[in-house]
């Protein structure tokens, strides 16, 4: 009872407020323009977000808590010998990959122009400002980071390259460089893992090992990359700028040297790539989005065209873009005025809003076709305003559920979370405009089809009378049907009708003639035939009128007219017309029904289509072919085993999910990051980042058992261990390794690291005073590892991350591991997931919570198995398409829940609603109502993708992807696996049952007057 209150008084406010807008269109349709222009000036505050591991790093993780702790104890300005570079790096700095086409990097000839080339970046200099008296030149000297000689710290290959050359230059023997650790000519021994690729070792006997699988310590034979890194330090507002150019001189310089020489492969990176590479997918698709905006607006035209220059409504489609366009306008104006910045994940939002204001303009505009023409624009708008837009709002809070929680503080990805923000803003203006500018030009269209105005033109089209005379070309643009063709017209003259009519019956237009009818017969201009039962025309006609006195048909006839009980036929519609007295149409018609009580015709629909070939292309093939043919008896089998597939291969997909954490995945392609990253991949996957030890608390380093405790943990790393060095260092001076404290760090501080061979662990351990007269304690320390690696690196670092953190717990000593991509691998999966778990879970909720007072519990039900289904089937079809599941993939998978419950919800709706007839009918009737405008709204949504896949980006290829698999699945599930399971699944199509002992109410109906005119005027008197 509640959930038909709730339906009667929402479709009642929005009749309302049809009415209220088809009155006042000049206002609803200049009040978004004016809005949408003046926002749109707000484009001066246009910003762009700079600092991208806040967006594709999870917000809140332990690693970040992690970084932070790392950085007050050892901050990277302070370390004054040695600094290990990695894929992600705090702070500025300019990196490069040199590889060789031919040979090896350490052959004289290259090793002698890498030196060159790192001897004028050192030289470079950049001029800020570029003019003005107050211009200053800055070299690399200036700006990198000095170490305890005031000499800037540069990687440990430059220095052994420079030894080796040295010792070329003499004629003295070559030193041996080992891999990964070598010892350098001062005795201190670096890691040059991650500076030194490709890497040929030498093996027993002399033999030449593969790339990369040199054992510790054994000579390097050839290598065919070398990577060079440039920290600067941005100590203030000014350095910082001054850091930023020189990024930039680098990365020009790097490319004028990689012309000069060929021979060398040079793939540069900064710490600004990843943003501007980022930010990039935004400037390559402005083109491609225009011209899926152009596409899109082709195929809306087409879509809205019809034979039938007058029911044509072509501009319409142009005025549904135009609507989107214009809320997209003041959505970014809002933003702007609101100091939002923007990233290249908005690229996503407009097809949000292409997909859900489609589809709401072509539900109206097919609810429209199935209005009384007869009627006064203003009455139209309203039943269309009836019949669309409680499931429109339906699915506009679908869109709002999904995106509002997404956007909420649960979400731990920030990317994630402000792209929903945003997408639940320009969904939410959408929807206001469709109900404002896109209504109001609706009513326009009206107007100009009730004048019989061409829909292109304007020109009113001639009668057929004077259309005859002019030429082929001219007749088929301006054809059109008058309302004096239809054949529902009456004739000039009298005419006597006398029907028996059983259940159901639905003459129309008996000419005189007596007819005898079995039940549910349906005679049009019936002379002297024989019904059989149930034959139920899809249209059905049903007038009511209301007339002052003192009107004078002229030519009444009167029919009589028997009807059962719920009689519901699928098309109703009614009309209602006022006539001034003494009016004296030319023909009267008057019909005399006798009906019983209880009949509940559904909304209001339109006639019967008189000419099927004026009707649209799309609903005619649905019509009469598609409908038949997806509800037949042989296809129903193939349909079920093509969903069984389409489950099969999704299930197959979703057993291969991975997460995609790197963040060089959602950048334009060919760009500095892509390169770089390649060539890091190819050349130096042998060996993990180095990885920082950090023991945070004083701990008894004295102590055997902690030693041995420390020794295992880093045993299996290639390792850079203060404590395992200084133990070295006590046994190699036959001194005991468990002494007291105050010998243990004496000797550390007084011998150990005043060795030069080891000063360069003095940035690896923090001392705390004790008291005046004590030796100071080991208050924190740090060791670096390097693990073992192979292709799959991310996932290694991920399993090595989560094995030490829960170490860690149990340890007697406490530390953590820190490297700068942890941020990106912490807990990424739950991060990324949590989103689109939360959403489909609230979308779940919202429908059952809606079953119990708006929505039929069956249609909730059946919406959201369809919602699941779709998840389902884009997610593992998009695994087995490539694709990973980032930030970018799960945008996507959250506004397919809005997109599939878009497309399938009005067919639910629709075929729930009818009573009476079989399911088959209604799955038919459904398809003709909501298939058709989710059919078109797949088709310009598809079109408008096409463009987007030619970006050489590969955050846009994501999108792509995922944009069309949500498409095609939500399409297999509207036009084909639906339609087949509502034909023997549940709800039920049970005709009503007549109530016992109830009388038959006697009424007269339907007195008609046609005039020359368009508006047929009718009386009803009871």
């Amino acid at each position: 009872m509640l959930r038909q209150v709730l339906h009667a008084g929402l479709r009642t406010s929005f009749h309302a407020l049809g009415r209220f807008v088809a009155s006042h269109p000049v206002f609803f349709a200049s009040a978004p323009v004016l809005l949408s222009i003046l926002l749109g000036a707000s484009f001066s505050r246009y910003r762009v977000e700079e600092d991208v591991e806040s967006l594709l790093a999870p917000k809140h993780s332990l690693a970040k808590i992690e970084g932070n702790l790392v950085d007050s104890l050892f901050p990277v300005n302070r370390s004054k010998h040695a600094l290990y570079s990695d894929l992600q790096t705090p702070g500025r700095y300019g990196r490069v990959i040199v590889t060789t086409r031919k040979g090896s990097v350490l052959d004289p000839v290259h090793l002698d122009t890498i030196l060159k080339l790192h001897h004028r970046i050192y030289q470079m200099q950049v001029t800020v400002p570029a003019t003005g008296v107050n211009s200053f030149n800055y070299s690399f000297s200036y700006l990198c980071l000095p170490d305890d000689k005031n000499v800037c710290i540069i990687d440990d290959i430059i220095r052994a390259m420079e030894e080796i050359q040295s010792a070329r230059t003499s004629n003295s023997s070559v030193p041996l460089l080992r891999y990964p650790i070598t010892q350098l000519a001062d005795g201190r021994q670096a890691y040059i893992g991650h500076q030194l690729g490709g890497v040929q070792g030498w093996g027993p006997g002399g033999a030449a090992r593969g790339p990369g699988t040199g054992a510790r310590g054994e000579g390097v034979r050839s290598a065919r990359a070398l990577q060079l890194t440039y920290y600067l330090q941005a100590r203030g507002g000014l350095m910082d700028r001054v850091a930023g150019q020189w990024e930039k001189a680098f990365c020009a310089e790097l490319q004028h040297f990689a012309a000069l020489h060929p021979k060398l492969g040079l793939y540069p990176s900064t710490s600004s790539s990843l943003r501007t590479d980022f930010q990039f997918s935004s400037v390559l698709a402005h083109q491609p989005l225009l011209a899926s905006l152009g596409a899109c607006g082709v195929l809306a035209v087409l879509c809205c065209s019809m034979r039938d220059c007058v029911r044509s409504k072509p501009w319409l489609g142009l005025l549904a873009l135009l609507s989107i366009t214009l809320s997209g306008l003041t959505a970014a104006g809002i933003l702007n005025l609101t100091g939002a910045t923007y990233n290249s994940t908005y690229l996503g939002i407009p097809f949000v809003m292409l997909g859900h204001g489609l589809f709401g303009s072509f539900e109206m505009l097919s609810s429209w076709r199935r209005t009384r023409e007869d009627q006064h624009v203003k009455e139209r708008v309203a039943s269309v305003f009836e019949d669309v837009m409680l499931r429109f709002s339906g699915s506009t809070m679908l869109h709002l559920m999904t995106l509002g929680l997404a956007a909420s503080p649960l979400t731990n990805m920030e990317a994630v979370r402000l792209f929903c923000r945003t997408a639940a803003l320009a969904v939410t203006i959408s929807y206001v405009y469709m109900l404002s500018f896109y209504s109001s030009c609706l009513v326009f269209t009206g107007y100009l089809e009730t004048g019989y105005r061409h829909s292109c033109f304007c020109r009113r089209v001639p009668k057929p009378d004077r259309l005859d005379s002019k030429p082929a070309w001219y007749r088929c643009l301006m054809y059109t049907r008058y309302q004096d063709e239809a054949p529902t017209t009456n004739p000039p003259h009298v005419v006597g009708h006398s029907h028996a009519h059983t259940p159901n019956s639905n003459p129309q237009h008996g000419v005189g003639h007596s007819h005898a009818h079995t039940p549910n017969s349906n005679p049009q201009h019936g002379v002297g035939h024989a019904h059989t039962p149930n034959s139920n025309p899809p249209h059905v006609v049903g007038h009511s009128h209301a007339h002052t006195p003192n009107s004078n048909p002229q030519h009444g006839v009167v029919h009589s007219h028997a009807h059962t009980p719920n009689s519901n036929p699928p098309h109703v519609v009614g009309h209602s017309h006022a006539h001034t007295p003494n009016s004296n149409p030319p023909h009267v018609v008057g019909h005399s029904h006798a009906h019983t009580p209880n009949s509940n015709p559904p909304h209001v629909v339109a006639n019967t289509d008189p000419n099927p070939q004026d009707s649209h292309l799309l609903l005619g093939c649905v019509r009469r072919c598609y409908g038949d043919w997806i509800t037949n008896t042989y296809v129903k089998p193939f349909v079920v085993l093509l969903y069984l597939v389409y489950i099969s291969f999704g299930l197959m997909g979703f057993l291969q999910v991975t997460q995609g954490s790197d963040p060089s995945a959602l950048v334009a392609m060919d760009t500095a990051t892509v390169l770089y990253t390649r060539a890091q991949q190819r050349y130096f996957s042998s060996y993990s980042p180095v990885i920082g030890f950090y023991i945070y608390e004083s701990a008894p380093y004295w102590n055997a058992s902690v030693q041995r405790d420390l020794l295992e943990y880093a045993k299996g790393f290639q390792r850079i261990s203060w404590l395992e060095a200084y133990l070295n260092y006590l046994s190699d001076r036959n001194q005991s390794t468990s002494q007291p404290r105050e010998n243990f760090t004496n000797t550390l501080r007084h011998a150990f690291l005043r060795e030069p061979q080891f000063a360069h662990f003095a940035d690896d351990i923090i001392f705390a005073e004790r008291g005046q007269g004590e030796e100071p304690d080991v208050a924190a320390s740090r060791i670096f590892l390097v693990a073992k690696t192979t292709e799959n690196k991310r996932e290694e670092m991920s399993v090595l991350l989560d094995t030490l953190r829960r170490l860690s717990l149990t340890s007697r000593v406490r530390f953590l591991i820190f490297n700068p991509s942890f941020v990106y691998l912490d807990r990424y999966a739950a991060a990324v997931s949590s989103p689109l778990r939360h959403s489909l879970l609230a979308v779940l909720f919202l429908l059952g919570l809606s079953s119990l007072a708006v929505v039929e519990p069956l249609v909730s039900v059946w919406l959201g198995l369809t919602l699941l289904s779709v998840q389902f089937g884009v997610l593992g079809f998009m695994t087995l398409w490539g694709v990973e599941l980032d930030c970018m993939s799960v945008l996507c998978l959250i506004s397919a829940l809005g997109h599939s419950a878009d497309c399938s919800g009005p067919l639910l709706c629709g075929f729930s609603s009818g009573r009476g007839e079989s399911r088959t009918r209604w799955v038919r009737v459904a398809l003709e109502r909501h298939g058709v405008p989710s059919l078109q709204t797949l088709i310009c949504y598809g079109a408008a993708l096409v463009p987007v896949g030619s970006v050489r980006s590969n955050l846009t290829h994501t999108l792509f992807r995922c944009l069309t698999l949500t498409a095609g699945c939500s399409a297999l599930h509207t036009l084909a696996f639906l339609p087949t399971l509502l034909t023997f699944l549940p709800p039920s199509k049970s005709p009503g049952q007549r109530p016992d002992g109830e009388a038959q109410r006697q009424e007269v109906e339907c007195v008609e007057m046609n005039d020359s005119t368009r508006v047929v005027d009718q009386i009803t008197t009871v």
